[in-house]
């Protein structure tokens, strides 16, 4: 069976790590683990057909523990830290975790891949994060497999996962973070995805203050860098217009403006530039910035947005003095 996980996966391996391994299914993961000869595999498995299918497997391997139960219920009572955690448990409940599918098989497990959860369910999902922050060793790699559904500040790759089954999509976007100062964060990394995904944050516009400005492309948080510089090399880089279509809907519409790409289907190419040490179009976004002195939304020495800016607004910087702009 194919391994859509495969770099993620590569990550969190080497014979020194301690693994996590959440939700057995397939058996895919757990078995690509333990032929990377990690250190140790720890397997939590909540269905008991498939917790004794995993034993099974697990017979003649000493450093691997298979235990059943629910990971809500389990974790708490681990006593070990991990290097690297994965949990991909959701799937229809009668799931058969048959290879050899039928087409209608397929189109059922799918459609159950697709559909919206319980709010229960979902709620009980995203709050796995949280529950592995008492277990992660510094550095810990955490990946759930619905990640990006929940988590916009993510490491990511977008990874082929075609089923074979018309109508379907075709790619997965697959996350991941990095457990530093007790939370689980994004780790900075030359991507071009990644930076297009979190980066791409403003575009110019007539000014009602003044002239032309900048303006929020996507809703901007207090703290957050407002114009990330590429640090990769001077190039023209090409996106398949299915991995695209991962990235914030702004931000697509914004690049096929920019860059006139001709869409057909899924396969065309986006072509974009991306510069070395400029902000996608902007090589000195800062100085672009009408002032509302104090008031301002972003520090103009660093960047930084000091408090929300909704998309759509105009970006202001702090510089200048009111006080004496007052007195003239």
């Amino acid at each position: 069976m194919v391994i859509f996980e495969r770099e993620v996966l590569d990550l969190m391996s080497s014979p020194q790590k301690d693994i996590l391994d959440v939700g057995y299914g397939w058996g895919v993961t757990s078995d690509y683990f333990y032929n990377k000869g990690v250190n140790s595999l720890t397997i939590i498995e909540i269905r008991k057909d498939i917790y004794n299918k995993a034993l099974k497997w697990a017979l003649d391997k000493p450093n691997v523990k298979v235990i059943y139960g629910d990971w809500i219920d389990i974790i708490p009572t681990l006593d070990k830290k991990f290097d690297g955690i994965y949990m991909d448990t959701f799937c229809p409940e009668d799931e058969s975790f048959d290879i050899n599918k039928s087409e209608e098989e397929q189109k059922k497990m799918l459609d159950y891949f697709l559909k919206e959860p319980s709010e229960k369910e979902w709620n009980k999902y995203i709050s796995f994060e949280d529950y592995c922050k008492p277990i992660a060793k510094e550095g810990c790699i955490l990946s759930i497999y619905e990640y990006s559904k929940f988590k916009k500040d993510l490491n990511f790759t977008i990874v082929d996962t075609d089923w074979g089954v018309d109508g379907y999509p075709k790619n997965h976007k697959f996350g991941w973070t990095y457990f530093y100062d007790g939370k689980f964060t994004k780790q900075q990394r030359i991507d071009v995805t990644e930076y297009l995904d979190s980066s791409v944050k403003s575009y110019l516009r007539a000014s009602k203050v003044h002239g032309i400005g900048l303006f929020a492309l996507v809703d901007i948080k207090k703290g957050e860098e407002v114009f990330p510089k590429w640090k990769g090399k001077t190039d023209w880089y090409k996106l398949k217009f299915s991995e695209a279509k991962h990235l914030p809907v702004e931000v697509l519409q914004y690049i096929l403006r920019s860059f006139g790409s001709k869409i057909v289907s899924d396969d065309s190419e986006i072509s974009f530039k991306l510069t070395k040490d400029c902000n996608f179009l902007l090589s000195e976004p800062l100085c672009l910035l009408n002032t509302q002195y104090e008031e301002g939304s972003v520090d103009s020495k660093t960047g930084i947005a000091i408090k929300d800016i909704n998309k759509d607004e105009e970006i202001f910087g702090n510089y200048g003095n009111s006080s004496q702009i007052k007195l003239l």
